[in-house]
């Protein structure tokens, strides 16, 4: 059963290793997802929520979402699925329990998130969980973006902006 936990003194190390890259690199951007030591940082400046993902005892994953000035509502920051545990589903099922937690926040119309044009893989499963896309693009901070890209970054690698209407 897939539960969401505060980051604690217990678990944060264990957090901040989780890593998304099949080539065991531990990175503080990679192309699709930020680290959790960035995510835990820039969330705790910017009053974001930060939760651990488990499967019963087991620590799978991490999220991050909170209010977002940019859309006046409510955005999935951050899913990161650790890469030992990825392709076993845990992606739709931390995004339904994710969806269902904020839809409890007063006021809260519509869902928000963003992603890279390349992750398809993503795509696929945020439409299929009912996020449409708003025609607009998302434009990533300049360090984050030269961190992924280099210096060869255009307009061709802003994320798209989803949303899913939650009432």
């Amino acid at each position: 059963m897939i539960k969401s936990m505060g980051i604690t003194k217990e678990n944060w190390e264990q957090c901040i290793m989780l890593n998304p890259n099949k080539m065991g690199k531990v990175n503080v951007v990679n192309k699709f997802v930020d680290s959790v030591a960035y995510s835990l940082v820039w969330g705790f400046m910017e009053g974001l929520t930060a939760r651990a993902i488990y499967d019963d005892e087991i620590l799978v994953g991490f999220t991050m979402y909170g209010f977002c000035e940019e859309v006046s509502d409510y955005k999935i920051y951050s899913v990161l699925i650790d890469k030992n545990h990825q392709g076993k589903g845990y992606g739709r099922r931390v995004l339904e329990h994710l969806i269902n937690d904020i839809k409890k926040i007063p006021g809260c119309n519509d869902i928000y998130l963003t992603f890279n044009p390349e992750n398809l893989r993503a795509k696929g499963l945020y439409e299929s969980l009912g996020f449409k896309n708003t025609g607009k693009k998302f434009r990533l901070p300049e360090l984050v973006r030269k961190d992924i890209y280099g210096e060869e970054y255009d307009d061709k690698n802003d994320e798209y902006l989803y949303s899913l209407n939650i009432r």
